[in-house]
C-alpha cells in the first residue's frame, strides 16, 4: 500500500472518528440536549431530525465519555474490516433501527438519547465480519454481544452502568440496534447495496 493511499485512509478514518465525536459532543450540549433528544410525540409533531439526532445527544457528561470510548475502541477492533463508508452505513443504520423501534414500541411521553445502541450494532458487524473470515475472535465476540443482550433483556436494564452514568440504562435499544445492523449485514451480502467490503489489513 503506497504513501498516499496510506494517508488518504488515515485521513479518512480520522475525519470519521472525531466527526461522529464532535456531533455527539454538540448535540448532547445543554443549550441543544432538548431538542435533539428523541420524542415519539415530538417526531409526530414535525421534529423529524429527533430521529436521528436523539442517537447523538447525552443526557450527561458521563453518558457521552462512556459512549465516545466505546465507539473508539470498537472501532480500533474493526477498523481493518470495513471503510469508512461502510462504517457511516451500518452507524446510521443502527440508529435508525433504534429509533424506529422505540417510535412503534415506546409511550410517547418517554424520550431517549445517546449512542450505545448503534454501537451494540457496530459490535456485531465488526464479529460477523470476523466470523466470516474464519476467524475464532469473530465468534467469541458474537458469543459476548449475545450473552450481554441476554442478561440486559432478562434482568430488564444495565443497573451497574445506570448507576455510573446517573441515568437510567435503555438496554432494549442496545437490541434493536443490533438487530438493524445485523439485518443490512445479512442484505448487504446483495451486490452493490452496500460499498465494499474491506478484507483485513495491516
Amino acid at each position: 500500500m503506497s504513501d498516499t493511499v496510506l494517508l488518504r485512509r488515515w485521513f479518512s478514518e480520522a475525519a470519521l472518528v472525531l466527526g461522529v465525536a464532535a456531533a455527539a459532543a454538540i448535540v448532547s450540549l445543554e443549550a441543544l440536549r432538548g431538542s435533539m433528544l428523541f420524542n415519539v410525540a415530538l417526531v409526530d409533531a414535525g421534529d423529524w431530525w429527533r430521529v436521528l439526532s436523539g442517537n447523538f445527544a447525552h443526557l450527561n457528561g458521563r453518558h457521552l465519555a462512556l459512549n465516545l470510548i466505546a465507539w473508539l475502541l470498537i472501532f480500533l477492533i474493526g477498523r481493518t474490516w470495513m471503510g469508512t463508508g461502510a462504517w457511516l452505513v451500518y452507524l446510521v443504520a443502527g440508529c435508525l433501527s433504534v429509533s424506529a423501534c422505540l417510535y412503534w414500541l415506546a409511550p410517547e411521553g418517554a424520550f431517549f438519547g445517546g449512542l450505545s445502541g448503534a454501537l451494540h450494532g457496530l459490535f456485531a458487524v465488526i464479529a460477523l465480519h470476523q466470523m466470516r473470515a474464519g476467524e475464532r475472535l469473530g465468534f467469541v465476540l458474537l458469543a459476548v454481544l449475545a450473552l450481554k443482550l441476554a442478561y440486559e433483556g432478562y434482568y430488564e436494564s444495565g443497573v451497574g452502568t445506570s448507576a455510573f452514568i446517573g441515568v437510567p440504562v435503555a438496554a432494549e435499544t442496545h437490541l434493536y440496534g443490533t438487530a438493524g445492523a445485523v439485518l443490512l449485514f445479512v442484505l448487504a451480502r446483495m451486490p452493490g447495496l452496500v460499498g465494499k467490503e474491506r478484507k483485513r489489513t495491516s
